[in-house]
């Protein structure tokens, strides 16, 4: 018997289904790297000065990481834990970053 994907095997995006009070962006940090969890793309924008510098100079393509690499950029991928290295601030920016 052949198997059928569900959904076609389009390449159409169904985004998952987000409640209205979720935020749109998470502040998150990890090993000094500060960054803006995106829920909906599941990607972290880095904001650290060397990604904002790289970035500007064309050094580097772009400051936007999954979460794994957004651990191992800042420091903590070793640990290979990410659920446990990113931390998560959604109050905003902490009083003394």
């Amino acid at each position: 018997a052949k198997r059928r994907r569900l959904g076609g095997g389009g390449s159409s995006f169904a985004p998952f289904p987000m409640p209205r009070d979720c935020p749109f962006g998470v502040i998150v940090e990890c090993g000094g790297a500060w960054g803006e969890f995106r829920a909906l793309e599941g990607l972290v924008h880095c904001m650290c000065a060397g990604c904002e510098f790289g970035v500007a100079y064309g050094l580097q393509p772009t400051n936007v990481f999954g979460v794994q690499a957004f651990e191992f950029h800042g420091g903590k991928g070793s640990a290979g834990k990410w659920k446990a290295s990113i931390r998560a601030h959604p109050d905003g920016f902490p009083d003394e970053y």
